[in-house]
């Protein structure tokens, strides 16, 4: 699967902030499907280890004027029994990949590169990744525009068909399709 842009739309701000927005967003994108999977732990500890991908400010020039520390995309495995993180691969990307979405058939992450500029122009980016689902390694399979400078926050429609991605500095929101 890759993206490609859709359309790209302006909004309007309304009546909250977009940081306070995308915080509410974040704890339900985190909290939900947790709370919806948490009587299922049992029957998908018997289908494999339980694996979580962290993005990270990875660019010397982090976003906003801070510095990235981070070297890409982590891959960890949770021990269950204590909720222990070990560490079990790198994905190494320069590109501040600050937020992450899986498709729903759970095949695919995309995620957001924080940045300011992609291929000299004003915009930041989303990559697409294929998930070995034996391994959980990535693979990346293309990078995009995101049709807007810092892009903070992306989702995966359920269908599978899109993307959707908000930045900071432009106000913008872009419908990326998938193919």
């Amino acid at each position: 699967m890759s993206l490609d842009q859709m359309q790209a739309a302006r909004g309007a701000s309304g009546k909250t902030s977009r940081r306070h927005f995308l915080k509410g967003v974040a704890a339900l994108a985190v909290t939900g499907p947790a709370l919806a999977r948490a009587g299922g732990s049992q029957a998908r500890s018997a289908h494999g280890p339980t694996l979580a991908y962290v993005g990270a400010y990875s660019s010397p020039q982090g976003p906003e004027g801070s510095t990235g520390y981070g070297q890409g995309i982590y891959l960890f495995q949770m021990d269950p029994s204590t909720g222990a993180l070990s560490d079990r691969e790198v994905f190494r990307d320069a590109s501040n990949p600050s937020w992450l979405a899986f498709d729903p058939s759970r095949t695919h992450l995309y995620a957001a590169n924080e940045t300011a500029t992609f291929e000299g122009t004003g915009s930041g980016s989303v990559s697409a990744f294929s998930i070995d689902r034996s391994s959980g390694h990535l693979t990346l399979l293309n990078t995009v525009s995101s049709e807007g400078a810092g892009p903070a926050h992306l989702s995966v429609h359920p269908s599978g068909k899109y993307v959707l991605v908000a930045d900071y500095e432009g106000r913008i929101v872009a419908v990326l399709s998938i193919r």
